[in-house]
């Protein structure tokens, strides 16, 4: 009888993108100790401590078990005997076990140390710092500011770390020519000098790899070559990267160094090492809850969680120019599950429908935002008007800009200037109790209707579909003459109804407004804080009830005052922007 032919091995693709997320805002007060490895939390350095199968639960983890971002979080299975391994999978176990090995020799604090090292005038300055916050003395200052947030990891001494480490566990025998090599190191600058929500494709990192050159892949004597084993050896090596770089280098960036944007640089990426972001995280913390936050006792936060349908949020701090900017996570669910008090929505989840309501009540009291903008079209629609009325009142002549240019500028045309102003700390200084008034006051109605819909629409050739609310205060509005307004502004799109419409009441609305602004709850570390002064950075509302205050002020004070100071009426525009 002839033998039954082998079963081919079935190997799973990768996500499509390297978990490249992971680095970002670790916890700047937690640093493994160890010399060696990254820390007890990761699953390498679990495999490395099992006393059996090592290599066996290694190669099951990167080649054939489901591989995603959740489960590179998860512990690693290191009870029970080692897992069945296909033929093919089971000939990569002696390479694994010499790269375990190699992992646990590796001394990583003496690679960072080397590669990424602290400079004596910035030692100099932590351990001030470290003195003065002992003793309680401590003056934050824009300049000491400057200071710290200048002491960055450029990203070239990050990329030779991280060549470093990787070489270190997989030697240039495992990359088998030098063309690898030199892939592998572009690979590694691209994921440190990416921007921040640059993704990394899976393909695009595999593309140009001589996988036919790395001896620990299958042979294609085992595999019977051809077309079928290349596509294999795709597969596997496209698993071994996701893995190295989402398991490997991205650990080791979130164990050594706080990951974050500025607020200058926008989506450039900065690399801070622990101990000098710690510092920082400590100054301005203290600074924070002495003039914005105050605390609150575990028993006082339950009863006021208990109370309201969402939950406290986190906080985490953005460099500016000459400061920190606290940013609070609202859209971010809380970790903790274990009591009843915490099983809640985000804080953002619950105040969409809030949001909703205030974006109709703004189409109709236009006027109570007075010049703000909160996005480009809106910003074109006003300036299109004031160039009409600039137009009609005689002040440029279409002649004019047709022929008339000298230089780029209109030739017998009035100039027009642009002031351009930051209203400094706007958030942080409102006053919670002028904005609670003004909002009794806004909204108008006593329920609106949530109208929920689908919108399928084409982009760039391709069909999406995006789930969106409408508020209204019509009494039970018809979805075919909401649909009809809506039509106006939409292109290409089908709208469909979802049927179910919530009421929302003006008291619930006020409710959890009041809620948000005056007990905004914020967890850091083991302790509660609670907001005293502005409003959360980082909220869904927070740039509407910005520009209501504002709006407002300019009613009541600016207005009442630009005709004495200035002839010609100007054209205020007005954006608040707050980082996500």
């Amino acid at each position: 009888r002839p033998a039954r032919a082998a079963r081919p091995l079935h190997v799973e693709r990768p996500p499509p993108t390297v978990a490249r997320s992971l680095i970002f805002y670790s916890n700047p007060h937690m640093q493994p100790r160890s010399p060696r490895g990254l820390g007890p939390k990761f699953a390498l350095d679990q495999i490395a401590t099992c006393s059996t199968g090592r290599a066996e639960r290694l190669a099951a983890r990167v080649f054939l078990h489901p591989i995603s971002e959740a489960d590179l979080l998860l512990p690693a299975n290191v009870s029970g005997p080692p897992p069945f391994l296909p033929r093919l999978v089971r000939a990569m176990v002696g390479p694994l076990e010499a790269l375990i090995g190699r992992y646990e020799r590796t001394p990583v604090l003496a690679l960072l140390h080397k590669h990424c090292p602290i400079e004596q005038r910035v030692l100099r300055t932590l351990s001030a710092v470290k003195g003065s916050l002992r003793s309680g003395t401590v003056r934050p200052s824009k300049s000491l500011y400057r200071t710290l947030i200048g002491c960055f990891t450029p990203h070239r001494h990050v990329v030779l770390f991280l060549r470093a480490l990787v070489s270190r566990i997989a030697p240039p025998s495992w990359w088998g020519c030098d063309h690898n090599l030199r892939r592998l190191s572009s690979v590694l600058n691209q994921f440190v000098r990416k921007t921040r929500h640059e993704r990394m494709s899976v393909l695009g990192v595999c593309e140009g790899f001589k996988t036919s050159h790395m001896p620990w892949l299958p042979a294609s004597r085992d595999n019977g070559g051809g077309a079928a084993h290349a596509r294999l050896c795709q597969l596997l090596f496209m698993r071994w990267m996701y893995w190295l770089l989402s398991a490997v280098v991205a650990p080791a960036l979130r164990s050594f160094f706080y990951c974050t944007e500025t607020a200058v640089h926008h989506n450039r990426i900065f690399f801070y090492r622990k101990n000098v972001w710690s510092l920082v995280v400590q100054l301005a913390t203290r600074e924070f809850k002495a003039n914005m936050f105050e605390p609150v006792s575990h028993k006082e936060a339950d009863r006021i969680l208990k109370q309201r349908p969402f939950s406290f949020s986190y906080v985490r701090l953005l460099p500016k120019a000459s400061g920190l900017r606290p940013i609070i996570n609202l859209s971010r669910k809380p970790k903790s599950a274990s009591r009843s008090a915490f099983k809640m929505r985000s804080v953002n989840q619950v105040l969409g429908k809030a949001f909703c309501v205030f974006s109709t009540e703004k189409e109709l009291q236009p006027h109570c935002f007075g010049a703000s903008v909160l996005s480009a079209d809106e910003i074109y629609a006003k300036f299109l008007r004031f160039r009409l009325q600039w137009v009609r009142a005689g002040r440029v002549h279409h002649h004019q800009c047709m022929s008339q240019v000298d230089g780029g500028v209109l030739v017998g045309t009035r100039p027009v200037y642009i002031v351009s102003v930051d209203i400094q700390r706007c958030f942080d200084t409102i006053e919670q109790r002028k904005l609670l008034s003004i909002l009794d006051s806004f909204l108008s109605k006593e329920e609106s209707m949530i109208l929920r819909y689908i919108e399928v629409a084409t982009r760039q050739g391709r069909v999406s579909s995006q789930y969106r609310k409408h508020a209204s205060t019509a009494f039970f509005p018809q979805f075919f003459d909401v649909a009809q307004e809506l039509a106006r502004n939409t292109k290409d799109s089908v709208l469909i109804d979802q049927v179910v419409y919530p009421v929302v009441e003006r008291s619930h609305i006020l409710a959890l407004l009041y809620e948000h602004i005056h007990n905004n709850l914020i967890k850091d570390g083991n302790r509660f804080y609670r907001q005293t002064t502005g409003i959360p950075q980082g909220s869904v509302m927070s740039s509407v009830l910005c520009s209501l205050h504002i709006g407002d002020f300019e009613a009541n004070e600016i207005r009442s005052r630009i005709p004495t100071l200035m002839p010609e009426p100007p054209l205020p525009l007005r954006e608040e922007t707050t980082p996500r």
